[in-house]
């Protein structure tokens, strides 16, 4: 697998679930299911879906309609419009519901052999984000039409450096975390010993 190939040949790819198939949710009238829709507020920096119960939109959706659109772990979400095309994992959550895509994300989802961690790396790194940039259009608000999507040659690596970069990955995100919890820590010492010296 060490040669460039587009991306369909490593994953599918499909937009996310039009917005005119779903309604914000009030009650969950028969022929419908509530689902929660993901967002770009959802996808993290890190290369997370992050599915905080709060901060979920639930909406309703035909069941009909919904077929082939339920997230599945490990789909990446892309976001497909903006001014930073991100990517992000969604893994199993703790939601009793459904999850889908909205209209302005791509849902990615690898084949068999190709792990997700992989192809999120790429993409949000700097090489893969000046790509994204490259196959975008639109002067005002940036997009990525999905077929410029399929074409993105990319390189995916054999199992073995795949595991690595998925090893890598997984401990970027928990460097992050810790300093995140050393920012606040910080903070706080700082403000404590102010309040103690102004007193």
């Amino acid at each position: 697998m060490n040669k460039k190939k587009a991306l369909t040949h490593f994953a599918t790819i499909q937009s996310g679930l039009s917005a005119a198939n779903h309604r914000e949710i009030t009650e969950v009238k028969p022929g419908f299911i509530e689902v929660v829709c993901l967002n770009g507020n959802n996808l993290l920096e890190n290369g997370l879906v992050q599915c905080n119960e709060n901060d979920l939109k639930k909406v309703c959706i035909e069941q009909g309609r919904l077929d082939g659109h339920v997230l599945l772990e490990n789909d990446i979400l892309l976001m497909a419009r903006g001014s930073n095309f991100r990517a992000a994992i969604f893994q199993k959550n703790d939601l009793e519901i459904p999850s889908i895509a909205s209209p302005n994300i791509f849902v990615i989802r690898c084949k068999d052999g190709v792990l997700p961690e992989v192809i999120v790396s790429f993409i949000n790194s700097s090489h893969g984000q000046a790509l994204m940039d490259e196959i975008s259009i639109g002067s005002t608000v940036r997009g990525l039409s999905i077929s410029s999507l399929k074409n993105l040659e990319i390189n995916v690596p054999e199992a073995e450096q795949q595991k690595l970069i998925s090893s890598i990955f997984y401990a970027n995100i928990e460097a992050l975390g810790l300093l995140d919890k050393l920012k606040v820590q910080q903070k706080l010492t700082v403000e404590a010993s102010l309040q103690q010296l102004m007193m």
